[in-house]
């Protein structure tokens, strides 16, 4: 980066550090100083979103979807969190404990709510007696291991971020604009279709190749590897200026952001085990409020948690969608929610198949071979193929538009020199 460069960060920097201050405020203040302060922070953190592109690299996306996980888990904490359920928020010195600031400081870069109570409810898979293992094992971790541990982990996936390229579009080369037409989106539809009518057909559909599955299956992994990458590095770096260098956190503050691949059974395990939870706490509270104060559902049941689940997916879709507006993406950008809800949806057909199939084995007897099947080694494998297929088939239709419009922008740009 050169001086310009650096000149140029320093400006979503300010604005994200003064739209924090402005949290702080409104958190702690009185009802005249929020009415003040939290239009003030409204506007410093859409400055800092709207300056994204000054970042370098493949920075921007990252900081365009910081800012709105920011915007979501502020405006949660400040108007739809029980505060009583956050006052002891963090562990802080006594001297320190007073201070406001120093409470809100925390609470604004916990979208999790990390040592909350409502950290514990969040976890949806964690038992109350786990997760106090949890915390007890975090508490006996020597921090000099801990630390080391922390760094190594670093600098094997920085050395893997620096190379990724070699990766995609490395092995995927060679690529050309027509690799993304919008003709190589559909799948099934082109199988089916020349399936039926033979490999002399003339249509201008395009066939499958060897070359467009080798292209699937690497988006397929890549577009979660990368965010894994990019999600995961910055975890550790912050984790380590926060526990090592500031000293203001203990380990257990930065609990790992993703789970095990071997969790990945299934769709739904894979976005609620293995998948960050980063938003998951802001965005279940809007789909309740929605669910509870505009929907009118009772508290608890079906239709209140299918409506919170969709509301988790539709937000996601939505945040990414505006990120990629932001940054230039005029093509595809409408695309994300449409995918997010796509996985929405497969999770459902998940369950539907499940119980029907639970239904025809417990109908023929044979419902404990069945439950053996699913939850052991087979089950898992049969799982994990299932999550790459659905990703196989989806991903192209969610990042080919992305793609052939970034390649037809640089095309006109290399014809306007």
């Amino acid at each position: 980066m050169d001086l310009s460069s650096i000149s140029k960060v320093t400006v979503p920097i300010a604005y994200y550090t003064l739209a924090n201050v402005a949290f702080s405020y409104t958190l702690h203040g009185s009802f005249h100083t929020k009415l003040i302060s939290f239009p003030i922070m409204l506007w410093l953190a859409v400055s800092a979103f709207r300056c994204a592109a000054y970042w370098p690299g493949e920075i921007p996306t990252l900081w365009g979807l910081l800012m709105t996980t920011w915007l979501a888990h502020t405006n949660s904490v400040l108007w739809l969190e029980d505060h009583s359920q956050l006052s002891h928020a963090k562990r802080l010195q006594p001297s320190l404990s007073s201070n406001g600031g120093i409470h809100a400081s925390w609470l604004w870069d916990n979208p999790r709510l990390i040592g909350t109570k409502r950290s514990v409810l969040a976890a949806r898979n964690i038992s109350k007696h786990n997760h106090k293992q949890q915390q007890q094992h975090h508490s006996e971790v020597h921090l000099p291991t801990w630390t080391l541990r922390q760094l190594l982990r670093l600098l094997i996936l920085v050395c893997i971020f620096t190379y990724q390229h070699q990766i995609f579009p490395g092995l995927a080369m060679p690529l050309t604009k027509a690799d993304f037409h919008p003709d190589r989106e559909s799948l099934f539809r082109r199988f089916f279709f020349h399936s039926k009518n033979g490999s002399h057909s003339t249509s201008a559909i395009p066939f499958i190749d060897a070359h467009e599955l080798k292209l699937r299956s690497i988006l397929a992994i890549w577009w979660a590897a990368g965010t894994y990458l990019g999600l995961t590095i910055c975890h550790l770096a912050l984790s380590l200026l926060f526990v090592v260098v500031i000293r203001t956190d203990k380990p257990e503050d930065w609990p790992a952001l993703f789970g095990s691949m071997t969790q990945i059974t299934s769709l739904r395990a894979f976005w609620s085990k293995f998948w960050h939870k980063i938003v998951v706490r802001s965005y279940t509270n809007y789909g309740l409020f929605f669910s509870r104060r505009i929907l009118r559902l009772r508290r608890g049941s079906k239709g209140e948690e299918l409506v919170v689940i969709a509301a988790v997916f539709f937000l996601s879709g939505c945040a990414h969608s505006v990120v990629a507006w932001q940054l230039g993406d005029r093509c595809g950008w409408g695309r994300d929610v449409m995918w997010f809800l796509g996985n929405f949806v497969g999770g459902l057909v998940e369950v539907v198949v499940r119980k029907g199939i639970e239904r025809i084995a417990r109908v023929c007897g044979q419902e404990d071979v069945f439950l053996r099947l699913r939850n052991g080694s087979v089950g898992r494998v049969v799982g994990f193929l299932w999550v790459f297929l659905f990703f196989f088939w989806s991903v192209p239709k969610w990042l080919y538009p992305k793609i052939d419009c970034a390649i037809e922008d640089a095309l006109m740009a290399q014809a306007a020199r």
